[in-house]
Order: C-alpha cells, then sequence, then structure tokens
C-alpha cells in the first residue's frame, strides 16, 4: 500500500484489521525496511495488528535526493500525519534503533494519542560535543563510502560487533538480512545518515520525564552500550519497564524472536486496552 504524505510516497502495510485487537505500529533501522520485522507478523497477529512502515530513503518509499528532507521535524510530521490518516485506534508505536530514535520524538509530543511506545535498542541522543562532532565527521564518511562503494560498505557494516549475539544466525535469517540490506537504494541511506543520523538531532534525555506514555524499553544483553543507555532511560521515563534479552545482540528482534515477541505480548496485554 502507499499513501503520499508531504510530497513523499510512503509504502506501508496493514497486515490484519481484528476490532477487538490493538495496532503495533513498526518502525525499522537503518539500512532495513519493513522486511525486516516479516518474521514476527504472524506471531504478532495473536494479540495485534500490526502496521510495517518503510521510513523515507528505505524500502519502496521515495528516496528524495535533498538530504534536509530527510530531517527529524520533516519525518516526525510524516509519521504523524500518515497515522492520522490511518485513524488506527488503541495504537501502540515501537521503534528499532533509528527507528526507535524517530518513534521517541514523536512519543514526547504524543499528539496520536497513542496507548503505548515500545523501544528496541535506542538512545536518547548523544549529549557530549566533541562525541557529536566526531559521529557527524563518521557519518558523511559512511554517507561517502555508501555512495561510492555500497556492497564494500554493507559487508563492513555486518561485521560491526554492535550486532554479535551469542549465537549465530540461521542461514536463512541472514540472507534476508543480507537481501534488504542490498536492495536499499545508496543515496536514501546517505542521505538518511546525513539528515537523520543521531548526531544530526538534540539529546532528549532530559526531556525523558515528560513522556506519558506507558513504555517498554527492550535491549540485548551482549549489547552493552544500549543496555546501558537503557537502564538510564528507564530510570527517567515514569512508567517505564526495561527488559535486557540474554544471548541477544543490537538487534534483538532477529537474534531470539521468541523472547522478543512474548515481551511485547506481556507488555501490550498488561496494558487492558484489548476491545472485547
Amino acid at each position: 500500500m502507499f499513501k503520499e504524505i508531504r510530497g513523499i510516497n510512503y509504502h506501508y502495510y496493514i497486515h490484519s484489521q481484528k476490532p477487538a485487537l490493538p495496532y503495533l505500529v513498526m518502525l525499522h533501522g537503518f539500512m532495513g525496511d519493513s522486511g525486516i520485522f516479516d518474521h514476527l507478523i504472524a506471531v504478532l497477529q495473536a494479540f495485534s495488528n500490526p502496521v510495517t512502515i518503510d521510513l523515507i530513503g528505505h524500502g519502496q518509499t521515495d528516496a528524495p535526493g535533498n538530504s534536509q528532507r530527510y530531517e527529524l521535524s520533516n519525518q516526525i510530521d510524516d509519521i504523524n500525519d500518515l497515522l492520522s490518516q490511518l485513524n488506527l485506534q488503541g495504537t501502540f508505536l515501537l521503534g528499532y534503533s533509528m527507528g526507535g530514535r524517530l518513534a521517541l520524538r514523536i512519543a514526547l509530543n504524543n499528539n496520536l494519542n497513542l496507548a503505548g511506545l515500545i523501544l528496541e535498542s535506542t538512545t536518547y541522543g548523544i549529549e557530549d560535543p566533541a562525541v557529536k562532532k566526531d559521529r557527524l565527521r563518521s557519518d558523511q564518511d559512511n554517507a561517502d563510502r555508501i555512495l561510492n562503494d555500497f556492497h564494500t560498505f554493507v559487508d563492513k557494516w555486518n561485521r560491526n560487533p554492535l550486532f554479535a549475539a551469542s549465537q549465530p544466525l540461521k542461514e536463512e535469517t541472514q540472507q534476508n538480512l543480507d537481501y534488504i540490506q542490498r536492495r536499499q537504494r545508496p543515496h536514501g541511506l546517505a542521505n538518511s545518515l546525513i539528515g537523520f543520523g543521531s548526531a544530526s538531532m538534540a539529546s532528549v534525555r532530559h526531556q525523558l520525564g515528560h513522556i506519558s506514555l506507558p513504555t517498554l524499553l527492550i535491549t540485548g544483553q551482549q549489547d552493552v552500550k544500549y543496555s546501558t543507555i537503557g537502564n538510564e532511560m528507564s530510570r527517567h521515563i515514569p512508567d517505564c519497564k526495561h527488559y535486557i534479552l540474554a544471548g541477544c545482540g543490537h538487534r534483538v528482534h532477529v537474534d531470539d524472536p521468541n523472547k522478543y515477541v512474548n515481551t511485547i505480548r506481556r507488555f501490550i496485554e498488561s496494558q487492558q486496552i484489548v476491545r472485547l
């Protein structure tokens, strides 16, 4: 399905529409698209109506040539407008990594009357000016590498220790991830890094106390960096639970789908918003 939002054709899919169940809108990470959640959909449909969206520059959504169109304020407006037009009821918003940064900022305003927020391997932003400067330089370098030799960049990206888990991925899972990554458009990824990299946006650490939604944080035990960030976030968000799943790295939804889905299910069902 496609819908034009502020001049951008967004690709999305509503996987089920059972009246008694809440909607679960899922935002993917960098170099991914809605396909990263395909292996979860059938199980998620037991307790929710999953909705997947390709973010700007990724998947089948448009990839404009101007990096400014990828900036945070534009993406917030895009997703707010898309979900408002879809008019989904009882919506939980889930974001992984890059998608989590977007979901977090949408939730801070909560113009959509969301039912809850789920963040997987997400940060509130970079506060140290020196670290931010280095990250900006790194994002620009990576954008150049993507444009100059995309497939070599993909190979290097997947060797990042951030993605390490205690068990190697199944061959089928690894092949699917590789397919999703290599079908991306290099200019869309490069513009996403420049316009929407973590260093391009202000930290919201001091605003976490204003989140009024029930919030679930999920991180992997092997991902020490984001688990530490998750612990800090959970101390500041008023109604928040943080689960660190053993044996998982940054991509918890891939490393242990069963634990991941069960954690989400318990959270959603605990909110008691299922309409009978």
